[in-house]
């Protein structure tokens, strides 16, 4: 059983991951950028550590997102699976445009009907 941290810092690593990978940015290139090592932000990807919260506000600067998306929305009863697909899911909403975000919309709601 995973804990309410475990999955916080599950949640966050995927975010991070995601949106470092929708802007094409190496993990390298990351840590480089916000004064990491590549093993550091490794394990912050990876839930194996949350990063301090200086470090939170770096990497948002870096890949050009809120902080508030690391965190938004994080139910914590949540399967690891569930986490990772939520992560990967809000930060392909937050790149669309308007009209695309319609879209996505009205397919999601279609996805719920019976």
């Amino acid at each position: 059983m995973h804990s309410k941290l475990d999955v916080l810092r599950s949640a966050v690593g995927q975010r991070i991951r995601s949106a470092r990978r929708s802007r094409d940015i190496s993990q390298e290139d990351l840590a480089a950028t916000v004064g990491r090592s590549t093993a550091a932000l490794s394990n912050i990807e990876r839930g194996a550590s949350l990063p301090p919260l200086d470090t939170l506000f770096q990497i948002a600067e870096a890949l050009d997102v809120p902080i508030s998306a690391f965190f938004a929305n994080i139910d914590t009863s949540a399967s690891p699976k569930r986490v990772e697909l939520d992560a990967e899911m809000a930060m392909q909403l937050r790149a669309l445009r308007d009209d695309q975000m319609a879209t996505a919309l009205r397919v999601v709601k279609a996805l719920r009907e019976p």
